[in-house]
């Protein structure tokens, strides 16, 4: 749904996915908070789950995206590789330093998703240039997408096969400690 059309300065956190009270919790701005959901059930189990993390304040819900809603395109892994650092994409991994550590995408820069992250944008990184974020599976990557926005990134991607769309290519794979972000 966010992939298709969003409200502008919404954030993704996916209803049908169990993390959906943990990221809500934590990326959710204090306050009313407006639903948008593919259906009225849909709608209700936001509220339902929403209410379990003190988000008691549901202002109502919406069931489409406006006119000229912002949108957040969804990339396959193979889509950032291009031979000899030919890519335009910059790349931002959201996932834990030990996920991160295991395996990614070269050059990638490490950004973790916490409560935090609008306060820790990484630094070295061209706003203006295409920049693709990646976690495990694009829950993540695409709840990370409205912080880069709203700090000014103008062209946005999100992997939705994440790493493992990136494994299953058999594309190359940098190891070891992610750097300070900042």
């Amino acid at each position: 749904l966010y992939g298709r059309g969003h409200w502008p300065g919404a954030v993704a956190v996916g209803v049908d996915d169990g993390a959906f009270e943990t990221w809500a919790g934590a990326l959710l701005p204090d306050g009313p908070v407006v639903v948008h959901a593919e259906d009225p059930e849909q709608a209700e189990r936001a509220w339902r789950r929403l209410r379990r993390v003190g988000h008691d304040a549901c202002a109502g819900g919406v069931l489409d995206a406006p006119a000229g809603a912002e949108r957040l395109p969804q990339l396959d892994a193979v889509d950032l590789f291009l031979p000899h650092g030919q890519s335009p994409w910059q790349v931002v991994d959201v996932r834990t330093s030990d996920e991160f550590r295991s395996g990614h995408v070269p050059a990638a820069v490490h950004w973790e998703l916490r409560h935090d992250m609008d306060r820790r944008v990484p630094s070295g990184l061209d706003r203006a240039r295409p920049t693709a974020l990646v976690c495990e599976g694009g829950y993540r990557s695409r709840a990370a997408a409205h912080l880069l926005r709203r700090a000014g990134f103008t062209a946005l991607g999100n992997v939705a096969d994440g790493m493992p769309g990136w494994r299953r290519n058999h594309l190359p794979l940098a190891t070891g400690a992610p750097s300070d972000p900042r």
